[in-house]
């Protein structure tokens, strides 16, 4: 009897974990939907400012023998900004389109993309 009850505990001490361990994805996609949204009006007007700086900075200083190094760094540097922005854009966009399934759906599909089955 004792065995049994201890049997039974552990299980649901086991399935409590689970279900503990799935909900940790789900909370650090609403979170990174949410620190999204939070961001992406900054993220919007660094970006202009890095496609200003790009236009009338960088690319004129590629043409030139002396500086192509340096506006070739700082175009590297500036494609950080463009990637970010792109990155909490679609995400700010999917979960408009598919509320809470937006983001997961893109993460899982994804995930088949890299991870295939045969």
């Amino acid at each position: 009897m004792k065995t049994t009850l201890a049997s039974i505990g552990t299980r649901a001490l086991g399935i409590a974990i689970l279900l503990a361990l799935a909900l940790i994805p789900v909370l650090l996609l609403q979170g990174g939907v949410w620190l999204s949204a939070l961001l992406f009006p900054w993220l919007a007007a660094i970006n202009a400012l890095a496609l200003v700086v790009t236009l009338f900075a960088l690319l004129p200083n590629a043409v030139f023998s002396s500086t192509p190094k340096f506006a070739g760094s700082g175009m590297m540097i500036v494609s950080y900004v463009f990637g970010a922005t792109l990155w909490v854009w679609s995400c700010c966009s999917r979960t408009r389109c598919g509320e809470d399934f937006g983001c997961s759906s893109a993460f899982l599909w994804r995930a088949s993309v890299l991870y295939p089955s045969r």
